[in-house]
């Protein structure tokens, strides 16, 4: 019996690129980030990110790239920076929902009421 196609034919794995996790060859987006994390123009700002709930089952979600744009890393939930414990004070927050409003976090919900709170508020656009 001779070996099928499928057997003598292996599958190459396309190499991923350590920073951005994209495919290196062809999808790589290194080139296209800031050599400098943007955190450092944000010292003053919250970033509030709005993700919607079928994008965490995505494997080309945006917040990755957000991360990396900012952090210049990809975080994860212990790694994002704040000053103190409290759940108020933050550098980023993500929400996942289709909207901000009544079920969000009080906290968020505070500082985009604050006229002395500098917000950034980040979220998908149709275009």
């Amino acid at each position: 019996m001779e070996p099928s196609s499928k057997d003598t034919t292996q599958k190459k794995k396309r190499v991923i690129c350590d920073r951005c996790k994209f495919p290196k060859q062809k999808a790589c987006i290194c080139k296209a980030l800031p050599d400098t994390p943007l955190s450092t123009l944000f010292q003053r700002c919250r970033i509030i990110v709005l993700q919607h709930p079928h994008e965490l089952r995505r494997k080309n979600r945006s917040l990755p790239l957000v991360e990396l744009a900012l952090f210049g890393k990809h975080l994860n939930q212990t790694e994002l920076p704040s000053s103190t414990a409290s759940d108020g004070d933050f550098v980023m927050k993500t929400i996942v929902g289709r909207r901000i409003g009544d079920t969000s976090d009080d906290a968020v919900l505070k500082l985009l009421s604050d006229p002395n709170e500098v917000v950034v508020l980040v979220f998908p656009h149709p275009n």
